[in-house]
């Protein structure tokens, strides 16, 4: 007479990864914040690794991100600030050896020195320590100053494009998971000046000139792509009353709005005739897109989240409900060179009460070693 299996035996041969996707889904939000926990579900099989990923826009904006404060490969975490999650040995490149440009998706970008040829980038993933090299720049492009680059989408979507920005009136572009990828080299008019951030919203490709202009990019032509004004009133204040090369002017791209971030300097007279070469900034505005009108709405209040910007990285984050795991609604954090670690900055009606001021020299420097936030690849 045959017995029906003991639950020991039943639990032996169950197959882990055939658990239905409601239930994982339900664990995975039960284990926000905690990073780790998050990435030991990922690593127990394939599915769950797939799973975890096709749930990254709705868990990661509830995840804070991590901080990478250079030369340490070290994570931390707003978490717990004393804890560094450090998963991998990522070996960061030294200055001299390579130009740090910005991070995207879960990456660093990185430009060799011009004395290490062929002129190569390449992409560090900042959890796994491996690294994704793209074709050698052409040589009559080595004598180019590249100075920002970005990711279109993850590096292994078959859509992702690195863009290399270089001049106000050209930057080059290379598919980054295409096996015969090459660099194409693209024009558009002097009038839109520097491009200094691009993000990705809602199928579309935005960026910012450096005078805080909106622009959209058309790739779908390798060759002629489309680099536009987007018919969008201007923020209140003029090109020179806030940052244009240090912290930004930059977008955060959430699944539902487009903001504007921009660090306002204070025209005092007295500290600009103390420091000839610097200016203070006294002031963090966020502005939101109002489609319907066509125009940047200042935000008074950042109701629920909090704002994660760096200098160096380029990619700020919107994180929501960060009391869920000790932050602080309303805030923006800020990591850049100097800074120990990050500040906090409220953002209310009035303006913004620094911990310490913040002086920037007027002209541009080099962003590398400087804190960046961080959020991993696995969500992306």
């Amino acid at each position: 007479m045959s017995t029906s299996p003991t639950p020991q035996s039943a639990s032996a041969t169950r197959d882990w990864s055939e658990m239905p996707d409601l239930i994982l889904a339900i664990i995975a939000r039960l284990l926000l914040p905690s990073l780790h926990d998050l990435y030991s579900l990922a690593s127990v099989c394939r599915s769950w690794r797939a799973l975890l990923r096709s749930l990254s826009p709705s868990l990661l904006p509830s995840l804070p991100p991590l901080l990478l404060s250079p030369p340490s490969s070290h994570l931390l975490t707003p978490t717990n600030p004393a804890f560094a999650f450090s998963p991998s040995p990522l070996l960061l490149p030294h200055s001299s050896s390579a130009r740090f440009l910005s991070s995207s998706h879960g990456h660093l970008l990185f430009l060799p020195a011009l004395s290490s040829l062929p002129l190569q980038p390449f992409l560090a993933d900042v959890i796994t320590g491996s690294h994704i090299l793209l074709p050698p720049l052409p040589s009559d492009y080595h004598r180019f100053s590249y100075y920002y680059a970005t990711l279109t989408a993850p590096p292994f979507s078959p859509s992702s494009r690195f863009l290399l920005f270089f001049s106000k009136f050209a930057f080059l572009s290379c598919h980054v998971s295409s096996p015969d990828a090459t660099w194409t080299r693209h024009r558009y008019s002097p009038d839109i000046s520097f491009i200094v951030h691009v993000v990705s919203f809602k199928g579309r490709l935005f960026g910012l000139n450096d005078r805080a202009r909106l622009l959209e990019i058309d790739l779908s032509s390798d060759q002629t792509p489309s680099v536009r004004f987007f018919k969008v009133l201007r923020p209140v204040h003029a090109p020179h009353d806030f940052d244009r090369w240090h912290f930004g002017p930059q977008l955060v791209a959430t699944s539902d709005q487009l903001l504007l971030v921009l660090f306002v300097f204070n025209n005092n007279t007295n500290i600009s005739m103390m420091y000839p070469d610097r200016r203070r900034v006294t002031k963090i505005e966020v502005y939101s897109l109002d489609w319907k009108r066509m125009e940047w709405v200042e935000v008074k209040a950042l109701l629920d989240c909090a704002i994660f910007v760096d200098c160096a990285g380029k990619s700020p984050i919107l994180c929501q409900k960060p009391e869920n795991w000790g932050g602080e609604s309303g805030c923006v954090y800020v990591a850049g060179p100097g800074f120990d670690r990050w500040r906090r900055y409220l953002l209310d009606e009035n303006m913004i009460v620094p911990l310490r001021p913040l002086l920037f020299s007027t002209i541009p420097e080099p962003r590398w070693p400087s804190p960046i936030w961080i959020q991993p690849s696995l969500f992306y």
